[in-house]
């Protein structure tokens, strides 16, 4: 996509000095399409949404921002579509795309796709969360109003209560409890420094974008203020293996 981006660039970049005009590509959504290969018999509306309690938070960390609303999950034809805000830094937004890859094809996998999975399974569920249906399709959303407070507001404030966890905990504390959950099977689907890159943000060894109070200015100028080349040199970012 970024290769595409940076092509689209250059077409417009031309197309200003023919005409003396100016164009800014702006970001605005993400859609991230894992294909799913389960029976017919199991439903995939039933697998969004148990991804919704499982996906937004290490997603909001990874890829969102201040003004980001919600992360939502859709069944689609033989796949699950998670959607959300344009990432306008390539880093983050491979690291968002091979943490949910890993995540959607390790839970695709497990024999029942009830919430009763997050008790036995011990995983961290914040407390008055209930996902709303999807504003545009078929699916689930994790708004921000589906949350006692604001999860964009900042990743690093004690306000969030979790099933099996005794005191509040952070955004980015929960984040790395489901990073670390699912790490092998992320890493089966991550290069090396991909996966190194989640570990950091959860561990607050590198940022996230809710770090800052405000939106990138790159958000708006995609292709200039953004680019592939100023955020990691192509060796460093190899295919990732769910690409292959």
């Amino acid at each position: 996509m970024w290769e595409n981006i940076e092509y689209v660039r250059g077409e417009l970049d031309a197309w200003e000095l023919r005409t003396g005009r100016g164009v800014r590509l702006a970001g605005f959504s993400t859609h991230y399409n894992l294909s799913i290969d389960v029976p017919p018999t199991r439903r995939l509306g039933r697998l969004a949404r148990l991804l919704t309690y499982i996906l937004p938070v290490p997603v909001m960390l990874l890829s969102a921002n201040r003004e980001s609303t919600g992360i939502g999950v859709r069944p689609r034809a033989a796949r699950i579509e998670v959607t959300g805000d344009f990432t306008p830094e390539p880093g983050l937004q491979i690291a968002t795309a091979t943490l949910i890859a890993g995540i959607v094809q390790e839970v695709a996998r497990w024999p029942s796709w009830s919430v009763a999975e997050f008790a036995r399974r011990e995983l961290p569920v914040i407390a008055g969360f209930a996902p709303m249906p999807h504003t545009s399709r078929k699916g689930w959303l994790a708004r921000f109003d589906c949350y006692p407070r604001n999860p964009f507001e900042s990743p690093d404030t004690a306000a969030w209560f979790t099933s099996g966890h005794d005191g509040p905990r952070t955004l980015r504390d929960i984040a790395q409890a489901v990073f670390h959950y699912f790490r092998r099977a992320i890493a089966r689907v991550a290069d090396p420094f991909t996966l190194r890159l989640i570990a950091a943000v959860t561990e607050k060894r590198a940022a996230s974008l809710l770090d800052f109070a405000d939106r990138p200015a790159a958000y708006q100028d995609v292709g200039r203020l953004c680019r592939w080349r100023s955020a990691f040199p192509r060796r460093a970012l190899r295919r990732s293996r769910y690409e292959l």
